[in-house]
This record gives structure tokens, sequence and C-alpha cells, in this order.
């Protein structure tokens, strides 16, 4: 079990972290709520009109990211709904 574990963990930081670089790097008025599991949806599209958007770069393999950067939006949801919120308010 633990081998998997460390399997599926260095997947994910091979693979790069969508959530970790959009919500780190973050301007306002630009994406926030699950911005990295956008950000994987777009590359893996190859819609690079709306990758321009984001302030960081997508992942190699946006499809080995989705799920993990899903699970991470949805984890800082608490913290980047406010914050899109008051970008909407005082634009």
């Amino acid at each position: 079990m633990r081998r998997v574990m460390v399997l599926v963990c260095s997947v994910a930081v091979i693979g790069g972290c969508a959530s970790y670089r959009s919500v780190s790097e973050a301007r306002p008025g630009g994406p926030k709520v699950y911005s990295g599991t956008r950000m994987d949806w777009h590359a893996m599209q190859g819609n690079y009109v709306s990758l321009m958007k984001f302030p960081a770069q997508p992942p190699e393999r946006p499809w080995l990211d989705l799920p993990f950067s899903a699970v991470l939006d949805t984890l800082v949801l608490p913290l980047t709904l406010p914050s899109m919120l008051y970008d909407t308010a005082f634009e």
C-alpha cells in the first residue's frame, strides 16, 4: 500500500500541479475558482486562447494532473470563492 501511495504522489509531482501554480500566481481579475482544473481542461483541449488568462503555464501532462487538481481545487474552494467574489464586486 505504501508503494502505491508513493507512486501516486510521485506521478503528481512529476506532472506539475496546475492548481498550485494558478492559485499561487493569481492576479486580480484572473481565474481563481477551480483554476487548476480549468487550466488542465483547456490544455487538454488545446484551447490556447483560454490558457492566456492564466498567469502560469499548464503542466506537461494535464490529463495526469486533472484528478489531483480537482481534489486540490475543491479543498481550497473556501479560499478562492471569497477572493473571486471580492474581485467581482469591486471591479
